[in-house]
């Protein structure tokens, strides 16, 4: 028996892989066919196993019955009648308690107990509506009405200008005008477009188009709107749609010229709109509007026509004046005091204290750019500045100058910087209460607009409207003519780009200590400034700088009264603060080296680092180094370090003159039978 068993363990023991390999040959078998070769045919569809084309053929048959029925004649129910203007059924228990037979539904509960009677006999009034209107022109209303062309807008000019200004701190309307005592001292960007329409034209036409059959009873040519539009160039480099610009803040009557000037016929009729036109205040603020008062001793606004030159002008008198200290300078110190009197002074004419001309009349003209010499960076010669306003006998001149306009054209009180020029040229141009638009030929307007973004670009187009006197009649085509009759678009105006107030410079960057130098440079009331930065790794770009600059302090300020704490700020320390905020909102990223070709014709290989830094959701890349910045960034840093060199001057006085542009509400024109700093309604 032990030999037996001996035998079946060495079978076992020989032929075990074998036996092994047929095991796993009938498991793979059994796996094959139950679950490769029957499973997949075999599907669970409604508590059924089916196979695959059975599931195909069930399906088939299922969706041509649902065919046919789709295609067949859809049952013929009992139709909609409706209960309130159709024929109630008298057993329908909604009409319960209701009297009579209504066959015309609900409604027929709320005609007329006399529509039987036949009125066509009976004479009807007009309405009150309908009549001839009382107020204003009577003129024949024929149905082939052709309205008159207003004309195309002509001489489009566009400016931009920034500067610090009196900015409003409380919103401006006629109960809360735009004065000194509501304002701030801030900066602004101001675009101004300025249009010309020719009158001679237009006045004909209109007179044509309203007058009755005879020639007569004319409408009276009203100017009731000016529209501006602009368009934002996106980040695609596409324009955005026009959007209609608002008015300016500085403006108090920007309620009533809104509702003058409204394509809505419901807001108000011709009547109202005429009285409301008709006042001479709102017709001029309508078409110069008043523009900010600025601050800033290097910018003044004109309108776009004569901007241009009072700066170049403005730019050479800065030239001249220098001219003149140094050579008073140098004379002083030769112990001579030499003649600087200006071209066509008279004898016994100088530049006082401050550089104000002791002129004629006890009045003076304050040198436009400030006081001349050495001493501090606002007054070179330690001598009071002229900011108290104009002097005795003096007027607010153009670009800012003090002048006694009385003495303009007189021989020897010649005007050598020009600048009495371009104030003469304004009021060719300029409209007052008292000006007679019907012998004018041509009309001047233009539209600020405060609304702009720094770092964006714009373009303008601008129209006048005048008012319809037919407005509401209707036309032979049977339109309704709006309120408005508008002349056309002017052609879009040049781009305007806003450059930014802010900018980040990357100078270098010390791989050793991790950390780059960034000079930020920020516009701060009327003046770029200007401060380097050490940043590591994931620290904010900028922050709020203390000024150190004993040498603008007087060592002996007066205090202020009734305190005798603090001492009293001179003007042109308004804009020297003692902090900055040189904030920017960024974080340094981190920095990435490239390598990269330069060169116009033979490329050379040139390696740099590019800072990344992330601002207002954005990661920005620069290179690092002003020979790597792009052309424009390396324009802009340009353009920042000139203007930097002009010295911090005192901020110009709040103009009181008027006869200067950019005047805010309260301005009088001298209108005969006007009480000074009131109008006459509006």
């Amino acid at each position: 028996m032990q030999k037996i068993l001996a035998q079946i363990g060495q079978f076992f023991e020989a032929h075990i892989e074998k036996l092994i390999l047929v095991v796993a040959g009938l498991i793979s078998l059994y796996i094959l066919v139950t679950r490769v070769v029957i499973s997949p045919n075999r599907i669970n569809y409604r508590n059924q196993t089916l196979s695959v084309s059975e599931l195909d053929h069930r399906i088939a048959r299922t969706a041509k019955a649902v065919e046919a029925a789709l295609e067949s004649q859809p049952n013929t129910g009992r139709s909609y009648a409706s209960r309130l203007d159709g024929p109630i059924d008298p057993n329908d228990p909604v009409r319960a308690g209701l009297p009579g037979v209504l066959e015309k539904g609900f409604l027929g509960l709320l005609s007329s107990p006399l529509a039987w009677l036949d009125g066509s006999g009976l004479p009807v009034p007009v309405p009150m509506y309908a009549m001839e209107r009382s107020v204003g022109p009577q003129i024949d209303r024929p149905t082939d009405l052709t309205l008159p062309d207003i004309g195309q807008i002509e001489q489009v000019r566009v400016e931009h200008i920034r500067a610090a200004a009196y900015v409003p701190a409380l919103p401006v309307d006629e109960a809360n005008p735009y004065q000194e005592g509501n304002c701030d001292i801030n900066d602004i960007d101001l675009v101004t477009v300025e249009g010309e329409l020719y009158l001679t034209g237009l006045r004909e036409r209109f007179r044509r188009a309203f007058s009755t059959a005879d020639g007569s009873n004319a409408p009276e040519l009203i100017f009731a709107a000016v529209q501006l539009q602009r368009q934002k160039e996106l980040a695609e480099g596409q324009w955005g749609p026009w959007e209609e610009v608002p008015r300016s803040r500085v403006e108090p009557r920007r309620r009533i010229l809104d509702l003058a000037g409204s394509e809505d016929p419901s807001v108000s009729g011709y009547d109202v709109r005429r009285i409301q036109l008709s006042n001479p205040m709102i017709l001029v603020d309508l078409l110069q509007p008043p523009a900010y008062q600025i601050a800033s001793a290097y910018e003044q606004w004109w309108p776009p026509r004569l901007h241009k030159d009072f700066i170049d002008r403005l730019t050479k008198a800065k030239r001249d004046e220098q001219r003149q200290a140094r050579e008073q300078d140098r004379a002083s110190r030769d112990g001579a005091r030499p003649d600087v009197r200006r071209p066509g002074m008279m004898p016994g004419q100088d530049y006082g204290p401050g550089g104000i001309n002791r002129g004629l009349r006890g009045g003076g003209q304050v040198n436009p750019m400030g006081p001349v010499g050495r001493g501090t960076r606002f007054n070179p010669r330690g001598e009071q500045p002229p900011v108290a306003g104009p002097l005795p006998g003096g007027r607010r001149g153009p670009g800012g100058l003090y002048q006694d306009q009385t003495a303009v054209g007189m021989a020897g009180l010649e005007d050598p910087t020009g600048l009495t020029e371009i104030y003469q040229r304004y009021m060719e141009i300029r409209l007052t209460p008292i000006a007679d638009l019907n012998k004018m030929q041509r009309l001047v307007f233009w539209h600020h607009d405060d609304t702009v973004q720094p770092g964006g670009r714009y373009r303008y187009r601008i129209r006048l409207g005048v008012l319809n006197p037919m407005a509401a009649s209707n036309h032979a085509d049977g339109q309704t003519i709006g309120p408005i009759l508008w002349s056309g678009w002017s052609e879009p105006t040049q781009v305007i780009s806003i450059p930014d107030r802010q900018y980040i410079f990357p100078k270098a960057w010390e791989e050793a200590k991790g950390e780059l130098m960034v000079e930020v440079c920020k516009f701060f009331l009327g003046y770029w400034r200007s401060r380097d930065f050490l940043v590591s790794q994931g620290e904010t770009i900028g922050r709020l700088v203390e000024v150190k600059d004993q040498k603008r302090r007087r060592p002996n300020a007066p205090t202020t009264p009734g305190l005798g704490l603090e001492p009293v700020q001179r003007p042109e320390e308004i804009f020297d603060p003692d902090e900055i905020d040189f904030t920017t909102g960024a974080v340094f990223v981190g920095v990435s080296k490239v390598d990269g070709w330069v060169g116009p014709g033979n490329l050379k290989p040139q390696s740099y680092y590019e800072v990344l830094y992330k601002q207002a959701d954005q990661v920005k890349r620069v290179p690092v180094g002003s020979s790597n910045w792009s052309n424009d960034l390396k324009a802009a840093y340009g353009e920042i370090k000139r203007l930097q060199r002009m010295p911090i001057e005192a901020p110009r006085p709040w103009q009181q003159d008027n006869l200067m542009p950019g005047l805010g509400p309260g301005y009088e024109y001298m209108v005969p039978g006007l009480p000074l700093g009131r109008d006459r309604g509006g």
